[in-house]
Order: structure tokens, then sequence, then C-alpha cells
């Protein structure tokens, strides 16, 4: 069920979506090779770590796997569907209902030694970004962690087996499904962000997919386009299906979109 702050997310909540997450996140992982940055270091076992926007709660359950059972897992999204089962859950692993948009809950303050925020780049507006970093911010426990990772999809550029391979169907699709969609520009400056807000040790890495990688993750973007798709009104979904049949050809001829993916790191030291 949709609540009050949901309208802001563009994509479906059933279950082939919740299936794309998953793999989105294996991409992810396999591309930048950690789940928590190896300089962000915890001195104790029994830490608290918060995942904003847990979709279906795989980078929590994954994480879960490398901590000791002493550490708290909570994750927050404004619809908790697509997450597991409680009692399928460790039981360190806990889900709340909270929108990035609003403050937050009193027991959320100041109580997290790491945060983790991934992919919400078609959630949050350019306008939204400060309002939003400073409500996160106040999360983080004194010494605590901000884990902050993007695709920056603006960056992204069109990649060919062979250079004469035909891409047109690809890139009309990539135009036509970004109406409508935010179009954020701060994932690059999402660095500078952190340090305008006096966040501590701010590093910012980025990483590329191996060519290896590009097929199943162009499938996984051409599901998440799918799932736009079916956000549109019935001409233009029919339209924009069989120019998404066309891309699919593509790709399977050795036509992908490729782009960095952005991690960006900082302290709370105050």
């Amino acid at each position: 069920m949709a609540g009050p702050n949901d309208k802001a997310y563009v994509f479906k909540r059933d279950y082939r979506a919740g299936a794309r997450l998953d793999l989105q996140h294996y991409h992810w992982r396999d591309t930048v090779g950690h789940l928590i940055h190896p300089q962000i270091q915890f001195d104790k076992e029994d830490v608290q770590i918060l995942d904003i926007g847990c979709g279906t709660g795989v980078w929590l359950t994954d994480v879960s796997r490398m901590l000791s059972s002493s550490a708290m897992l909570t994750g927050t999204d404004v619809n908790l569907d697509q997450c597991p089962p409680r009692v399928w859950l460790p039981s360190n692993l806990s889900f709340l209902s909270w929108s990035i948009f609003d403050e937050p809950p009193e027991n959320l303050v100041e109580r997290f030694d790491l945060v983790h925020l991934q992919l919400l780049c078609f959630v949050i507006k350019d306008s939204e970004l400060i309002p939003t970093l400073r409500r996160v911010m106040k999360t983080v426990k004194k010494g605590g962690w901000i884990q902050w990772c993007e695709w920056d999809h603006p960056s992204n550029t069109i990649v060919k087996v062979d250079s004469g391979a035909p891409s047109l169907s690809l890139e009309n699709l990539l135009g036509q499904i970004r109406q409508g969609i935010t179009h954020p520009t701060w994932i690059a400056g999402l660095e500078n962000r952190f340090r305008e807000q006096h966040l501590a040790s701010v590093q910012q890495f980025r990483y590329m997919p191996s060519f290896d990688n590009l097929p199943s993750m162009m499938a996984v973007i051409l599901m998440g386009i799918e799932e736009l798709i079916a956000n549109k009104d019935q001409g233009t979904a029919k339209e924009l299906e069989e120019l998404l049949a066309h891309a699919a050809a593509e790709v399977s001829n050795g036509v992908a979109w490729l782009g960095p993916s952005v991690e960006v790191i900082g302290r709370r030291a105050w």
C-alpha cells in the first residue's frame, strides 16, 4: 500500500521490481567491491547501522552476514511492502516506515554509527538535497559515518562492441523516458555538499563496471524502464513498449549505456 509520501517513487513495488532491486544490489556490490567502505572502521561490535530507502532490505541482510550478531541494523522506507517478513529476518534486523522528506522520529535521532543511502537520484530533486542531507545527519551520532552511493547517470555514454552497431532506439528510449522524472544535477556535487555541512573525512570514489557485467546491467536498466513505462498513459506506453523491444534487440547485439557509480563518505565530528 502506498503511503502519503510514496508519490516521489516512480518505480513499481511488485515482485518483478523486487527482483530488479536485488539484482541491482549485487551488480553494485561487484562493481565497488564492498558493502561498507574499507575506510569506515568501527571500534566495537555492537554498532548501530541505518539504511535509508532500504527497498527490499537486501543491503542490510547482506551486511548482517559480515557483522557480529550484537550489531543492530535498521532499515527505513516510506513503503515496506518489498521487505521480507519479520520472522524470516535476523533477530538484530528491523524495518521502520519513515520518509526522508519528514523529520526523523525521536528514536532515530543521533543513534547510528553508520547511515547508508543508495540510488535516491530519481527521488530527490536538486532543491531537496540540502534539507534531506540535514535530516539524514540528525540520525548520525557524533563520530558516526554517512555513506551515500549513487549512479551518476548524467555522465553515462553509449558504448558498442562494433562502432557501426545501431543504437538509435536505445538513445531515443532513454531520451523519452526521462520526460516526467527527476533529473538531478546534485550527484556530481555531493562531495562538496558534505563538506558544506561540515562533515569530516569526506571523500568521493568513482567506480566503473566491468564490461562482462554490462549485458546483465543493461537488463536491470531495461527492467527499470519497463516499470516507468507502466506509469504512462495507454497510447504513450504502447509506443514506448515498441521502442523498448527495439532497444533490447540493440543491447543484445552489443550496445550498452555505460557510466560510473559514485560513493561519498563523511563523518560527523561534532
